[in-house]
């Protein structure tokens, strides 16, 4: 369940050692992508998405964060390579 009329919405996934966090707020029509090491204890923020998107579902797979869905990204997956730092 997605409740759509919250302004702020997070979803996150763990990849390895590190839980990718994905916040989104439609007010401001922002998105961020920041991780959070449990290992070494650092938190990244990392550069900015190459997409817009509001309140999305997140997965991983193997070292790929997927950012699924959500408005303005309807019937749109990207991929974000942790290896790499890349979006595709």
């Amino acid at each position: 369940y997605r409740d759509l009329t919250s302004h702020f919405t997070t979803d996150w996934a763990v990849i390895g050692d590190s839980i990718h966090v994905i916040d989104t707020d439609a007010t401001e029509e922002t998105a961020c992508h920041s991780s959070f090491n449990m290992a070494t204890h650092k938190y990244t923020l990392h550069r900015e998405m190459p997409f817009e998107v509001y309140n999305p579902a997140v997965i991983s797979i193997s070292h790929y964060l997927l950012v699924i869905g959500g408005l303005d990204h309807e019937s749109t997956i990207h991929a974000y390579d942790t290896t790499t730092d890349t979006w595709a």
